[in-house]
This record gives C-alpha cells, structure tokens and sequence, in this order.
C-alpha cells in the first residue's frame, strides 16, 4: 500500500505543478489521452479501494451513512455517481477477463 501512496501523492505533485505551455502541440495531445487514461484507471482504483473500505464498515468511522456517500465526497462527485461506481466494481469482480482489461 505504501508503493501505491506514493505513487499517487507524486503524480499529484508532478500535476500540479504541470504547465502545457511548456510543451509542443503534439506532446499535449499525447499527454492529454494518457491523463484521459490515467483518470478512468484512478477512478476505478478508487471505487475498488472504496469497496474495500466498505467491507469492515470504514465509512461509519468517517462519519458517513453509506460507501456510496464516503466515495462520493472523497472523489467530488454525486452519491449517485459513487453508487454506479460500487456497483461496477461489484460486476468486475464476476467478470475477470473484463477487469483485467
């Protein structure tokens, strides 16, 4: 876990700190679809580490009535959005070739 912290806390940094002005036309585009993609795995990673926390009732302690209200006021979105989320990790766990891609 501490590997995945990490990495999370340095790609944050490095982000905050990017300036596309810096970089040609070309290299944004290609910048761009790889955030794109980074965005759609770190949301994912998300809603799986929300799944998680939800198993041994780690919402509660946070002061939320449900996973669903933790995720989405931790990430910024609707609870309705969070609860699609939860739910799509839950049918990825019955599908392992579709979560592997």
């Amino acid at each position: 876990m501490p590997g995945i912290r990490q990495l999370a806390d340095a790609l944050c940094g490095a982000l905050a700190a990017f300036e596309p002005g810096r970089y040609s036309g070309q290299d944004c585009a290609a910048l761009a679809e790889r955030l794109a993609r980074a965005a759609k795995v770190c949301d994912t990673a998300s809603a799986r580490a929300a799944a998680g926390a939800a198993e041994c009732g780690a919402h509660r302690e946070r002061g939320d009535a449900s996973p669903a209200d933790w995720l989405a006021r931790a990430g910024g979105s609707s609870t309705g959005e969070a609860k699609a989320a939860l739910e799509t990790v839950k049918a990825l766990d019955a599908c392992p070739a579709t979560k592997n891609a």
